[in-house]
Parts: structure tokens; sequence; C-alpha cells
């Protein structure tokens, strides 16, 4: 679950839902299976398979500092309640 100006995000294995600081749904997606957790878990594995193997969806290697940098400024901006930059982040760690 995030928590920001623009609402709430939340988010486990079968949905996904922001939704403004009234209350009011902005956006949802939802599994459109049954609660058959071993066939969500297929579509799951299958959807990443034909993502690998589909020329369109394949992408540089993963800049794994900026990625890290990126997820630790969520987890600190979610701590603090005041925005973090990745930037920051990164600047800390090449100073070390």
């Amino acid at each position: 679950t995030l928590i920001g100006p623009g609402g709430l995000i939340d988010a486990n294995d079968h949905r996904i839902r922001w939704t403004r600081p009234d209350g009011t749904v902005v956006d949802e997606a939802q599994m459109s299976d049954s609660h058959d957790h071993e066939s969500i878990e297929t579509s799951l594995i299958a959807d990443s398979i034909v993502a690998s193997l589909t020329p369109a969806f394949r992408r540089a290697p993963i800049d794994m500092n900026a990625t890290l940098a990126m997820a630790q400024a969520a987890v600190l901006s979610s701590r603090t309640g005041h925005p973090e930059s990745p930037g920051t982040i990164l600047d800390m760690l090449s100073r070390s």
C-alpha cells in the first residue's frame, strides 16, 4: 500500500486499486480468474515466459543501482512522509 497526496494505491497478487483521498476509485485492475490460486499462478508464469520470448518486451539490462535506489527512495518516502529522490540515494551511496 502506498499513500500520497494523490490518494492510495493498494496492490496484492490479485488486484491493484488507486483511490483518491476522497475515496473515489480512479483505476482498478483484477485477475479475471476464479479463486483457483494455481490457475492464477500458472497464468502469471505463462505471461512472464511469453513476455521474455517476445522481442518487443525485451529491454536493455536492468540498471540495478538505479532500480535499488528507486526502491529505497520509495521506502524512505513512505516511512518519513516526505518525497525522496533516487538521485539523492545514489549520491549517498557514491560517498561511502
